[in-house]
């Protein structure tokens, strides 16, 4: 099946906080600390869990499925081809 990154909807963009603090509640408890870092991450394990889609529907059940099946590195690089794809979008739209 063919993967891609979709634009996240304004409901998605409005879950997205509350899944990124799911998922770094999940990150503490594995790593037994806080840090800003563990922020990062789960704000775009989050990011990635809502907008790769996978045959027409999403790919990640949840932020903590992402965690789990993901490198950081992997995380990283979806989280910024997502901004790039969809700012480039944004600015097109906004020159019309």
């Amino acid at each position: 099946m063919e993967e891609k990154l979709r634009q996240l909807s304004a409901r998605d963009e409005l879950r997205l906080a509350q899944e990124a603090q799911r998922g770094y509640a999940y990150l503490c408890a594995v790593i037994g600390e806080e840090s800003q870092g563990l922020w990062a991450v789960a704000h775009n394990a989050a990011l990635v869990c809502f907008s790769m889609q996978e045959g027409g529907s999403r790919k990640y059940a949840d932020v903590e499925e992402v965690l789990q099946s993901l490198s950081l590195r992997q995380i990283a690089a979806l989280a910024g081809a997502y901004q790039r794809l969809f700012e480039e979008e944004g600015e097109e739209w906004t020159k019309k």
